[in-house]
């Protein structure tokens, strides 16, 4: 089966075999969690800090805000750096099965990881197409005030709509990812279909 079927990794002006492009993948995409896990955990401790001392700018800029719930604000913005934290810590995780799997040449690992990024492929596929459809919709509003501040409303579309399309290339890219990881573990299947064949006694 030669459908989405690669032979080598192409990025950067190089070319790896898919072998040592899923484990480049793997490693840049642990690397790439560790550091957003330490960006977080420092914004954590921060916010906290920053929450119970009124003197901040963080909580400055709060008191200014009328008509806004300031603690549900916190609140929000705690829960979202926490769930962030939480999908990085889950990116780590799935990345370090996928670099084990390589190293092992075990497909259960590598099929963890296909399971696990294909399901955040679709996810970020829904969230573009409703972002096409209503760019409001995934985008904050915090965001969407700032940008309304600075430019018309016709500028506030060309810029949410602008910002959707880079996101698109963004994926089309790890889905290109996740098609070299996949055709890394078919390779692997490939090789344990001909060991199989090879320990086929002659008659």
């Amino acid at each position: 089966m030669t459908f989405l079927q690669l032979k080598t990794f192409c990025c950067c002006c190089c070319r790896v075999p898919v072998e040592k492009g899923a484990r480049n993948i793997g490693i840049a995409l642990a690397v790439m969690s560790v550091i957003a896990i330490v960006r977080i955990a420092l914004l954590l401790v921060r916010f906290q800090a920053e929450r119970d001392d009124p003197e901040t700018p963080f909580n400055g800029i709060l008191k200014n805000m009328n008509g806004v719930d300031k603690e549900a604000s916190l609140e929000n913005s705690l829960n979202a750096l926490v769930f962030r934290l939480f999908l990085a810590v889950v990116c780590l995780i799935f990345s370090v099965m996928l670099v084990i799997g390589v190293n092992k040449a075990n497909r259960c690992l590598v099929l963890s990881f296909l399971i696990y990024f294909g399901l955040q492929l679709a996810t970020n596929a829904i969230t573009l197409l409703v972002g096409f459809i209503n760019p409001e919709l995934v985008i904050s509003e915090k965001e969407l005030q700032q940008i309304r501040k600075e430019h018309d409303e016709e500028m506030v579309k060309v810029i949410m709509y602008l910002a959707l399309v880079i996101i698109l290339f963004l994926e089309l890219f790890l889905l290109y990812v996740f098609v070299v990881v996949l055709s890394y573990y078919r390779e692997l299947g490939g090789r344990r279909e001909q060991h199989e064949f090879r320990q086929i006694p002659m008659v």
